[in-house]
């Protein structure tokens, strides 16, 4: 809906207009610019969302939507810092000479610390989370003491790997074809 509005910003003025009313924010191209920006992030989170909110997801595959947002977050405050706003189209194709890059990039920085803060119980059991879907990844020497030597049986047990192998292989052909 936010995007349809901006999409509609020509019309919705000159109805403004035609009644009368004064709307001086509709004529601010800095106004215009942070909808556009809003547009633009709103869409990403929305996306994130849905990815979420999916049927039949494991902590793991959630938790690595979470991990790689971030890293997206940092991703485009970089860029917004280097006047590069390339994964923001409706901001990008609006007034590219009225932009803050700066500004954006502040933005960014701040949705990624409370992103970060917002998930920060998920990050204290990431270890836990990794014993579970990522067994023969996980660093042995992080994990409490009394789990490592049950870990490193496990680890070393080339049969278990191999069934976990044919499961994983299984699962990414399965996905592959949906």
């Amino acid at each position: 809906m936010l995007k349809r509005t901006f999409d509609l910003l020509e019309e919705i003025k000159l109805f403004i207009d035609m009644k009368g009313t004064a709307i001086p924010d509709l004529r601010d191209k800095e106004w215009r610019c942070d909808l556009a920006f809003l547009v633009d992030i709103t869409d990403h989170l929305s996306a994130l969302n849905v990815r979420l909110q999916g049927k039949d997801q494991l902590v793991n595959e959630m938790f690595s939507l979470i991990k790689g947002f971030e890293i997206k977050l940092r991703l485009w405050e970089s860029q917004f810092r280097n006047k590069n706003p390339a994964k923001f189209p409706t901001l990008k194709n609006h007034d590219t000479g009225n932009l803050q890059y700066q500004k954006y990039g502040d933005k960014l920085a701040v949705l990624r610390e409370e992103f970060s803060e917002r998930f920060v119980d998920l990050k204290k059991h990431s270890q836990a989370i990794k014993v579970c879907f990522s067994l023969f990844f996980v660093d042995v020497t992080a994990l409490p003491k009394d789990m490592q030597m049950e870990i490193i049986k496990l680890q070393c047990n080339d049969e278990l790997r191999q069934k976990l192998m044919i499961i994983q292989y299984t699962s990414f052909i399965i996905s592959i074809h949906k």
